[in-house]
């Protein structure tokens, strides 16, 4: 790299002296010609060389040159040595010059006087980087310093932070509502919307860069099919490398409850970690609507998690008591509590058969697809979703029973992908000393981290004798709580 001043010297300085024998002949007296020719030019070359190198020299500083401003995209050129670039609009991009043909040291500023965020791109030719990576983000009223060594582009001065954040939105079914409170039933579009903080950490194959970020959305489509598995991604569009896009991967291999999984390899939605954070570990395409999008191995920041219903393009999360309850959107970051309650509404049944069944014989046999909302199959269960094997999810179910059978034993319990089988704590009532017993009592069960989908259904084993159990919500709760 060259110096910001060359030094100069005095060319030609007293060269070819005159003979001086002390005589007075002519060639040993003084002249003009012969001071401006032996002194005067040299000593001229000399200062104008000076004056050129000092020129160039502050040329190469900050404010060397004006200020330009632009709207649109701007390629810096040879001009710009020492410019101030103003971008007065929001999503553009500004691309550096040719490192190998400015004459480095080459400096400029670039400042986003926008109120989106604005691009610094690093010269295609050679694929030239700024700071590393092809791209970085300068978010509104943020600015830097940018200089080369000759080959790329590195930054420095910058007023904003470059530290990589953990996300800081959430996944929601309503515009502007980061944690739902009611139900949301048979929604065709997720949100991605600001919880904590507006800023998020978009990963580029290198690194992750930290932008802001307002409401982002994602049209579910007929392409999105029923009773599946889809993660969420935020991403930047590869068309400009500044739009950020919300979108769904591919489906996962596996969506049947109990056993889940995402798939590995070419055009999976398999997940790794770059510097922390879950990203796509293949190249993928991500679906918004009827677009897609392709997008390069580790440049996608996954964010959750979605389970569409048992109708294309459709999510349902719920907060009321009910059968079939499900929360189909789950978070990466930011998890919240998800409480799900289920239940009949049935005011009360009888069951003497020492069978294990689902509660009210809802389902009368047991499909994962069918406690999905839109299946047509009442359940008295609900489905837990967890993108990640990180969340324990706590499960309980009190119901009020009565057995009249003499010494005849009748309970219920909770079942885990299952019509036939209990799985933790399960109450009994039995009967003794001639009394009829009515009791509300409850079962539990704690569920270690799952990956993908848990169906939790409310059983029931009756009394050969008289056994009766009572339904709606005030004498029948099956409840799951865990976070997403």
């Amino acid at each position: 790299m060259g110096a910001l001043y060359g030094g100069t010297s005095v060319s030609g300085y007293n060269s070819n002296p005159p003979p001086d024998d002390g005589t007075t002949v002519a060639t040993n007296q003084i002249t003009w010609a012969g001071i401006k020719q032996k002194i005067g030019d040299p000593l001229n070359t000399f200062a104008a060389a000076i004056d050129s190198n000092l020129t160039a020299a502050f040329g190469k500083l900050l404010d060397g040159a004006g200020i330009v401003t632009t709207g649109v995209n701007y390629a810096a050129g040879a001009a710009d040595q020492g410019r101030l670039i103003v971008a007065t609009a929001a999503n553009i991009t500004i691309t550096t010059p040719d490192a190998g043909t400015v004459n480095a040291p080459f400096m400029f500023a670039v400042l986003n006087r926008s109120t989106g965020n604005i691009t610094l791109a690093g010269n295609a030719t050679n694929s030239q980087t700024v700071d590393g990576a092809a791209t970085i983000t300068i978010p509104p009223a943020a600015g830097t310093v940018v200089k080369t060594d000759g080959t790329n582009w590195e930054t420095f001065g910058q007023n904003w932070t470059n530290a990589q954040v953990v996300p800081q939105g959430r996944l929601t079914l309503v515009s502007g509502t980061p944690v739902m409170s009611a139900d949301e039933v048979a929604q065709t579009t997720v949100y991605y919307t600001p919880y904590n903080g507006n800023l998020v950490s978009i990963p580029n194959g290198t690194k992750n860069v930290t932008v802001a970020f307002s409401e982002i959305s994602l049209a579910l489509v007929s392409n999105h099919v029923a009773d599946t598995l889809y993660d969420v991604f935020v991403f930047l569009d590869p068309a400009d490398n500044t739009t950020i896009r919300l979108g769904t991967g591919p489906a996962w291999s596996n969506s049947t409850a109990g056993s889940c999984a995402r798939g590995t390899g070419a055009s999976s939605t398999q997940l790794s970690r770059l510097n922390g954070l879950w990203t796509n570990t293949v190249a993928i395409t991500l679906r918004n609507g009827s677009s897609t999008y392709s997008v390069a191995i580790e440049s996608a920041l996954y964010v959750g998690t979605i389970y569409t219903d048992h109708t294309a393009g459709n999510v349902t999360a719920h907060a009321s008591f009910g059968q079939n309850r499900k929360c189909g959107i789950w978070n990466a970051y930011n998890r919240a509590p998800i409480i799900l309650q289920a239940g009949d509404s049935t005011a009360s049944w009888s069951y003497t058969t020492a069978t294990i069944r689902a509660s009210n014989a809802a389902p009368a046999s047991y499909s994962a697809a069918s406690f999905n909302v839109g299946s047509g199959t009442a359940c008295n269960g609900l489905t837990v979703l967890s993108g990640l094997p990180e969340e324990w999810t706590a499960s309980t179910f009190s119901q009020k029973m009565q057995n009249s059978g003499a010494a005849q034993p009748m309970n219920f319990g909770i079942g885990l992908n299952s019509t036939t089988a209990f799985v933790g704590v399960v109450p009994l009532l039995e009967v003794t000393s001639g009394i009829v017993p009515t009791a509300t009592l409850t079962a539990t069960y704690q569920q270690p981290p799952l990956l993908g989908l848990a169906n939790i259904v409310c059983l029931e084993e009756g009394s050969a004798a008289a056994g009766t159990y009572f339904g709606t919500n005030a004498n029948m709760l099956l409840q799951a709580q865990w976070r997403g």
